[in-house]
């Protein structure tokens, strides 16, 4: 009678090498996957925000939603802030266009996807975006945009369907850096609170932003070009 033959320690080991080789190999490929997957779902974020924005333009007379107020006809005031959201235009966009709340937040930054920014204060979001359509209030800003661009014109943001806006983005990824002279993306003293989209390294780098445009279409663009283009509760960077 035969006996069976078990795996020697050296064979076992020769296994465990081979395996482990194999998961490093693919580890790098299966990180690059994830960072895809996450890239194309903020891609399809940008592009479902501006499209809605577009979509509530059309049956609105051409004015583009002012999220920063508490109804669907003020086309004028409203919190300044493009990362900010009433919570009416929160609840407005998900009850009437399917929403989800992951649609408010990019993949790559999950760390603003929280309760503390889902529920900020009685009646605003921060969402990991920058809204800039019909925001009246956020132009008082753009002064120094002014001041440096001669040919920086009115109006500075869309506010309806037909304007040629000096800026033509209508929805950009998050890029903030808070307070504006910490020249980080990461709040100092408070590591959970990203400023910014698209930080995948240490060294507190965006690698880019996707841009949207009032046409529908969402470009990239990489990190070294970003500039900070205005100062308000942060220094706000984009394009």
């Amino acid at each position: 009678m035969s006996r069976r033959r078990g795996f020697t320690l050296i064979e076992l080991l020769v296994v465990i090498s081979i395996i482990a080789l194999l998961i490093a190999l693919l580890l790098p490929a299966l990180t690059r996957v994830r960072v895809l997957v996450q890239e194309t779902q903020c891609a399809v974020n940008v592009r479902t925000f501006g499209q809605t924005a577009v979509s509530f333009a059309v049956d609105h007379r051409g004015w583009l939603p002012n999220m920063g107020t508490n109804a669907v006809d003020q086309f004028d005031g409203g919190d300044p802030r493009p990362y900010w959201i009433h919570r009416f235009w929160r609840d407005h966009l998900m009850d009437h266009y399917g929403f989800e709340r992951d649609t408010f937040y990019s993949p790559t930054n999950d760390r603003w996807n929280a309760e503390r920014f889902w529920e900020m204060g009685s009646n605003r979001t921060v969402i990991s975006y920058f809204y800039f359509g019909n925001r009246p209030g956020l132009e008082g800003v753009f002064n120094q945009v002014q001041a440096a661009d001669p040919n920086a014109h009115s109006p500075l943001l869309p506010r309806r369907l037909d304007d040629e806006a000096y800026i033509p983005y209508l929805v950009t990824d998050l890029n903030r850096q808070w307070p504006a002279a910490s020249g980080s993306f990461i709040t100092p003293g408070d590591i959970d609170r990203w400023g910014a989209n698209h930080l995948y390294v240490e060294d507190d780098q965006v690698i880019g932003s996707h841009a949207g445009r009032l046409d529908g279409s969402v470009s990239w663009v990489w990190g070294e070009h970003l500039r900070e283009r205005f100062r308000f509760d942060g220094a706000l960077y984009f394009w």
